[in-house]
């Protein structure tokens, strides 16, 4: 399945519910998971042996999953970027950039995860609006960024994104449109790890 064709099927709302389920009954454990869901530890391996038996995901577990990986994701991101600038600092720019690839990786992985599309590394999944979980096929390398990138062609997703970020209590949207432009039409389609490539 091409990400072109799902892209706009995917929803948060799975993701969002789980995450409301993880805060009332998990975070006052001091625990991301339930102790009983299937993905809490080794996911990768019970997502692989999943796809090579024929079992399906147990779809509420793995939103649950997917819910705690936007923190994870985020934290990693945080730090791998810290480990960026402190290698940047020493010096070492070779380091430093391979560790900012990483953050930005990492940043990416909480993001899409956030939005309902989660990158296992070849089985991947999105959620649909009714919290159903879809496989797709992709390393985690070349999947993440064609999946932002597919994501960010859909002007409604821009203009949300734009919405999000602030200058001065301005959002961007709000100026770019003061500058003339319809940020209904806007698509921000980038390639992302140009940077990296050219390094």
């Amino acid at each position: 399945m091409s990400v072109g064709s799902f892209i706009n099927s995917v929803s948060k709302n799975g993701i969002y519910i789980a995450a409301s389920q993880i805060k009332a009954t998990e975070l006052p454990q001091r625990r991301w998971l339930r102790l009983q869901n299937r993905y809490a530890t080794d996911v990768l391996e019970r997502i692989n042996t999943d796809h090579t038996s024929g079992t399906l995901p147990n779809d509420n577990e793995l939103a649950e999953y997917v819910a705690a990986s936007v923190i994870t994701h985020c934290y990693d991101g945080w730090r791998f970027l810290a480990q960026a600038v402190d290698s940047l600092l020493d010096g070492d720019l070779g380091t430093a950039l391979h560790l900012a690839y990483y953050a930005e990786l990492r940043a990416t992985l909480s993001f899409l995860a956030s939005e309902g599309i989660a990158i296992f590394n070849r089985h991947n999944y999105w959620f649909d609006s009714m919290g159903t979980s879809h496989l797709f096929a992709g390393n985690t390398h070349t999947i993440t960024w064609k999946v932002l990138n597919e994501w960010a062609d859909v002007p409604a997703n821009s203009t949300r994104l734009l919405k999000l970020f602030r200058v001065n209590g301005i959002t961007f949207d709000d100026w770019l449109v003061a500058a003339g432009y319809r940020t209904s039409s806007i698509s921000l389609r980038c390639e992302i790890p140009v940077l990296w490539r050219q390094c």
